[in-house]
């Protein structure tokens, strides 16, 4: 199947708002690849999936290599060999990986990574 996953990785991206952001690259078997960034807004509504900040100095505390490691050191070896054009397997991959993932993981890191699935699924198929 030319829709298999073969890598997911992520990094730290900085974006216009100002704000660093979570880029995921997912690529496949057949060289189709999907790039997604997830970044917060200028306000986060209480009602949003919690993102995954470091907590540091560093973007007044909004960088994001705790969610970028996030991706590579647990999501990736969970979506490696999946099919890229399942998005419902994908996102259910992740989010039974465990209780209370994106508290977890961060909504910043799953975003990223279903979004860029979904492209690197859609591109694998044409």
């Amino acid at each position: 199947m030319k829709s298999i996953i073969k890598s997911v990785t992520a990094q730290q991206v900085y974006t216009t708002r100002g704000m660093p952001g979570v880029e995921a690259i997912v690529k496949t078997e057949c060289g189709a690849t999907g790039r997604a960034i997830c970044v917060s807004g200028k306000s986060i509504g209480s009602h949003e999936v919690p993102f995954a900040f470091d907590n540091t100095g560093k973007f007044r505390g909004m960088g994001v290599m705790n969610a970028v490691e996030n991706v590579n050191n647990i999501i990736a070896p969970k979506l490696i060999g999946m099919n890229a054009d399942d998005q419902l397997a994908i996102d259910g991959a992740m989010l039974g990986l465990m209780p209370d993932v994106k508290l977890k993981l961060g909504g910043n890191a799953l975003a990223a990574v279903s979004a860029a699935a979904l492209k690197a699924g859609a591109a694998s198929l044409v």
